[in-house]
């Protein structure tokens, strides 16, 4: 799982981004990763996925502005 995790976790952040939570992009991070959803959790514990989420994004670039 930790293989997986490390080379395919730029996969797991495009699928996160685009959804408001990471929960709800469990299902998706499983079938592009090719694991099953319950070794999911095991990829969110080993980083933050609420910081790639499209909700916390979108608030990052509201707040720089047009210095993004």
């Amino acid at each position: 799982m930790y293989i997986t995790f490390i080379t395919r976790y730029a996969d797991a952040i495009e699928v996160i981004k685009k959804y408001d939570y990471p929960g709800n992009a469990a299902d998706e991070v499983a079938e592009v990763l090719g694991i099953n959803r319950d070794e999911v959790g095991f990829i969110y514990d080993m980083f933050n996925p609420v910081l790639f989420s499209a909700s916390r994004l979108q608030t990052i670039k509201t707040m720089l502005g047009d210095n993004l």
